[in-house]
């Protein structure tokens, strides 16, 4: 991309007059620096507020404790049976 745009400089600027080089103008010296303005003081910084105590961490309260266990019901030995027994015979009559 770059190549043809340089030939196509290069073979314009062979057919065309070069056209006169103007002198560079004066450079303007520069403007005078201003100096700092003073630094305003910083504002008295405001004391911290004191801080509240914590308050008081309430006691835990009294766990109470576990209520007595239960005899087991005559139904526990039976639900048991049911849920090892059935899904076994069911096994052996689906083989």
């Amino acid at each position: 991309m770059c190549v043809p745009l340089l030939l196509s400089t290069t073979l314009a600027s062979a057919f065309l007059p070069f056209a006169p080089v103007s002198p560079l103008a004066p450079v303007s010296p520069l403007a005078p620096v201003s100096p700092l303005a003073p630094a305003s003081p910083l504002a008295p910084v405001s004391p911290l507020a004191p801080v509240s105590p914590l308050a008081p961490v309430s006691p835990l309260a009294p766990v109470s404790p576990l209520a007595p266990a239960t005899p087991s019901s005559p139904l526990a030995p039976s639900l048991i049976m049911v849920v090892v027994v059935v899904p076994s015979l069911l096994l052996t009559v689906s083989v």
